[in-house]
């Protein structure tokens, strides 16, 4: 760890924090001392490390590969080297700006998002909890995106933008497709979509389709061998297994109705 060479001891000083997103009401979450296991979600973890700078608090976020692929600091006292508002990146048909405080509770990170769709700007907040270190998936767990109904693979930029993509919602196999986008270049977005059934069907696509499929798979970096079009036929597989899937759906939805009191 090259860290570790400049900063001795850095290794064992970092640890991970779990994260709740979209959280509805952030004051009633953070009334228990902990996160409530009976309600929380725990989508995501970060890399955290404490800091003080002259006797002033603060927290280091490393996020890299998920949201965010910068570091980001956050003092206590919102002063230098304070992060604020920044723009992480994203996709070019939104803007999103991202903020990161402690919480007066000293517990948790307040994550402040602001999106601007078409004009609208919607906000909402997460909570990283930073008072003790995520431990195992017993006490709070990612495990929920492994039924989550929006799966997606992206690849994003050194600064964050997002370059090329594959997403889908667990819908009726036969209402169902897969979106896809990536760069020209002329750095324009193009978007396509292939359905469900003509994936698990092996029904021959348009010239178009295969290159727009060629130069996505080319931006996920996804090789020949394991190229897209297979990884879209071992999804597509799945998605016909009606048995498998309603049990998917089920917990999914289990989990929803668990965390609306969040």
């Amino acid at each position: 760890m090259e860290l570790e060479k400049t900063y001795p001891g850095i290794g064992s000083a970092l640890f991970l924090a779990s994260c709740e997103e979209d959280i509805g009401n952030v004051n009633r979450y953070v009334s228990t001392p902990t996160p409530d296991t009976r309600t929380s979600e725990k989508e995501h973890v970060v890399i955290a490390l404490n800091i003080e700078l002259e006797d002033r608090v603060g927290v280091l976020i490393l996020d890299t590969g998920y949201h965010v692929p910068q570091p980001v600091t956050v003092m206590e006292d919102g002063l230098y080297p304070h992060t604020g508002w920044f723009k992480p990146g994203g996709t070019s048909r939104s803007r999103r700006l991202y903020n990161y405080t402690f919480h007066p509770s000293g517990r948790y990170v307040l994550w402040d998002v602001k999106e601007t769709r078409k004009g609208i700007e919607e906000c909402e907040s997460a909570l990283i909890y930073t008072h003790q270190a995520f431990l195992s998936p017993v006490d709070c767990t990612e495990r929920r995106n492994l039924v989550y109904n929006f799966k997606s693979l992206l690849k994003r930029d050194a600064s964050g933008k997002v370059l090329a993509g594959l997403y889908f919602g667990l819908k009726p196999f036969d209402r169902g497709f897969f979106s896809l986008f990536y760069q020209d270049e002329n750095q324009k977005q193009i978007d396509f979509k292939i359905s469900f059934s003509d994936v698990y069907n092996a029904r021959d696509l348009s010239e178009t389709t295969l290159e727009n499929l060629l130069h996505c798979q080319t931006q996920l970096e996804l090789s020949d061998r394991d190229g897209l079009i297979e990884l879209l036929k071992k999804i597509s597989l799945a998605l016909n297994n009606a048995e498998f899937m309603q049990q998917l759906l089920t917990i999914n939805q289990r989990i929803v109705i668990l965390a609306e009191n969040n």
